[in-house]
């Protein structure tokens, strides 16, 4: 009775249900893991991050237009504050904006307390059914690999985009993505529109 389409019924005077297609994604998580060098917290790669952020501003804004919610989670200290970067789940009218004013404060440096596994394990307990999750990363760890596999496991579609020098060698099961290093933000930057 639940998922009966009462409305339709009448109209068309016969029973009509509801169908629900589980492969369609309710929702775009997308997580940033801000730490771009291996020599510290403080070390920063400015193309490596820039990258990051263009590519997640880019998805959030196509999954917008497809309708869907999305939400943003980082591992970033953000400026005129003491917490991490965060968006949650949403697809309000609002959710554009919101969205974009956090990427605009993003800094370089990554929470001391929080790295980009822990985040993602925090993550994991409380995401919708159907959310996709997508994790943009320039120093993809194993332990943060893991943590995407046991998401993907817990039955959310995953996607790791990486950004470096060189592409990773993924673990079996798990979508890797290579965005490129510092040239492909250097492309991106110098394009002109007209």
């Amino acid at each position: 009775p639940r998922h009966t389409h009462w409305k339709n019924s009448a109209r068309w005077r016969r029973l009509q249900t509801l169908v629900f297609d589980p492969e369609a994604p309710t929702s775009l998580v997308l997580v940033l893991d801000v730490q771009t060098s291996d020599l510290g917290l403080f070390w920063i790669v400015p193309a490596y991050l820039e990258l990051i952020v263009s590519a997640a501003a880019s998805m959030a804004e196509h999954a917008l237009a497809e309708r869907l919610a999305v939400g943003l989670f980082t591992n970033a200290s953000a400026t005129r504050s003491s917490g991490a970067v965060e968006v949650p789940i949403g697809r309000s009218p609002g959710q554009r904006l919101v969205l974009m004013e956090a990427f605009a404060r993003i800094r370089g440096f990554a929470l001391l307390h929080l790295d980009a596994e822990g985040l993602l394990d925090r993550l994991a307990r409380s995401l919708p059914w159907g959310a996709t999750v997508v994790v943009l990363s320039a120093l993809p760890t194993p332990g943060l690999q893991a943590a995407l596999l046991a998401v993907q496991d817990a039955g959310h579609a995953t996607t790791l985009l990486t950004v470096g020098l060189q592409p990773i060698e993924a673990p079996a099961g798990l979508d890797v993505q290579y965005l490129g290093g510092e040239d492909a933000w250097e492309n991106l930057a110098a394009l002109e529109l007209d």
